[in-house]
């Protein structure tokens, strides 16, 4: 049982997202019973970064009021390109309150982008080793956010009227979200976070973090490229976007249309829908290549039985099993490891029984930022 009620607080490109889990349920799913999904102007937040603070607050306390949120319960998620993870060992003897401190001082770099002096740094211990001399070391897997970005999304929800219990790698509360797993186990898992302005790719080596590692880039850019083709405005190309379905190909030749392509109006019909679908092609396609570099770049030669994608971009027809062809494995959708409590309130996001299965995927990193527990 929980002694508390923590709040989730995904803060997007597009939207704030806000979930209150209760507990677990008997199968181990967190159990949702207040949710907030509240758009936002797609340049207020870009890329993990506040770029109107106005907006994002205005945002995020909405979303927190909706979901009965209350201050000191929140977990807020960071995702930026600035951020990183690293295995670190450290003499047994150092206390579990001086670790960081110990790393600072050793001058360990954790992420490349993101240097001591300006990184907050957070070490969760694994597990005791012994070194090949016999020493005993503490074997502790560390993230690293810029102080910056910490500071700058902790002032967000302070402003809104919620401290903060915790900021958290959003990547972190994805992987938590989406898979559990024996103690046992020693399994790989590869989770893909396609967001509007960042994606994230995250590796699990048996029950334990072992890269994450964020990019610029995401499903606005396959908007934008459509809007611009299409001549239309952006929230136009994102309702088309998830009409339409990622050619098998990089491009095909655009006939077999059934049109009398001696009439000048569908001659023009057939230009804009081959240009458009050939845009939305080439950008979802430039994407794939990074995240399959991403991916290969940090799983290298560890064994991995499946992909799992969250995430709005994830979501687009055609992009998974585009994704797959290029890494060669199985890739398919997340299936966050919660449910709806059946409320009143709830009902809305129910069909024939069962959640709205991409509601819950987009919910995935709010879940996993709620089961966010203190480290005794």
């Amino acid at each position: 049982m929980f002694e508390k009620q923590l709040v989730g607080l995904d803060i997007g490109s597009t939207g704030v997202r806000a979930v209150r889990v209760t507990g677990l349920d008997e199968e181990g799913f967190a159990i949702i019973d207040r949710l907030a999904v509240i758009p936002m102007r797609s340049d207020a937040f870009v890329s993990g970064k506040v770029r109107n603070k106005l907006i994002v607050t205005e945002t995020v306390k909405k979303a927190l009021k909706s979901v009965g949120a209350r201050s000191g319960y929140v977990v807020v998620g960071i995702s930026s390109p600035e951020q990183g993870v690293s295995r670190v060992a450290l003499p047994a003897a150092v206390k579990p309150q001086e670790r960081t401190s110990a790393i600072k001082a050793m001058g360990v770099t954790v992420a490349p982008t993101v240097t001591t002096a300006d990184g907050v740094l957070s070490a969760n211990f694994v597990r005791e080793e012994q070194t090949a001399d016999g020493k005993k070391v503490a074997a502790l897997i560390v993230g690293a956010a810029m102080q910056s970005d910490v500071e700058s999304i902790s002032r967000i929800c302070k402003t809104a009227g919620y401290e903060p219990r915790a900021v958290d790698l959003s990547g972190v509360a994805t992987l938590r979200a989406l898979v559990r797993d024996l103690p046992t186990s020693r399994d790989a898992a590869i989770i893909v976070d396609v967001g509007a302005t960042t994606t994230t790719v995250v590796l699990r080596d048996g029950l334990y973090l072992r890269s994450i590692r964020s990019f610029p880039g995401g499903g606005l850019d396959i908007t934008r490229a459509m809007s611009a083709a299409a001549r239309e405005p952006l929230e136009d190309s994102e309702k088309r976007k998830y009409s339409m379905r990622l050619s098998t190909n990089s491009l095909q030749n655009q006939t077999g249309y059934g049109l009398a392509l001696d009439e000048e109006e569908d001659l023009k019909r057939l230009s804009s829908e081959s240009s458009v679908e050939n845009a939305m092609t080439l950008a979802a396609g430039t994407l794939i290549d990074q995240i399959a570099q991403a991916v290969e770049a940090d799983a290298g030669s560890v064994a991995t039985r499946y992909v799992a994608l969250c995430g709005g971009g994830a979501q687009l027809r055609g992009f998974k099993e585009r994704l797959q062809r290029r890494l060669g494995v199985d890739v398919r959708l997340g299936q966050p490891w919660a449910h709806l409590a059946r409320t009143r309130s709830n009902l809305d996001y129910f069909h024939n029984g069962r959640e709205d299965p991409r509601l819950m995927l987009s919910l995935t990193t709010a879940t996993g930022l709620a089961l966010w527990r203190d480290i005794p």
